[in-house]
């Protein structure tokens, strides 16, 4: 998860802080019904960029990693999200002009996300 998050803000640059994780915890659902948790990794850039060939590019490396990337509109630049890679279920990179951010999400394993 955490090599998945550089790849992008690598490729992106800038000056990246992290806002919580990669140890950060949350609740999620096993496939069986019992909850389980995943972890959780957000950094953001408040320099921002250029949002359109930004989000393509990311676009263009998750697919290239084998992710399926659905793109959701938004009023301050484009959000996508990238779905499925190795441990991770999914990654969101959202670029507005003046932030940007990623997330990614671990897939759910069992654990007391509390706990962790």
């Amino acid at each position: 998860m955490i090599d998945t998050v550089s790849a992008v803000t690598e490729r992106l640059g800038g000056v990246w802080t992290t806002r919580s994780g990669p140890g950060y915890t949350q609740i999620c659902q096993l496939p069986n019904g019992e909850s389980g948790a995943h972890w959780v990794n957000l950094v953001a850039n408040a320099e921002g960029g250029d949002p359109e060939p930004d989000a393509a590019a990311t676009t263009a490396l998750w697919k290239s990693q084998g992710m399926t990337v659905e793109r959701w509109a938004d009023p301050d630049g484009p959000g996508i999200v990238g779905r499925r890679r190795d441990s991770v279920e999914s990654i969101s990179l959202y670029a507005s002009p003046r932030n940007y951010t990623v997330q990614a999400v671990s897939l759910c394993f069992r654990g007391d996300a509390d706990r962790l």
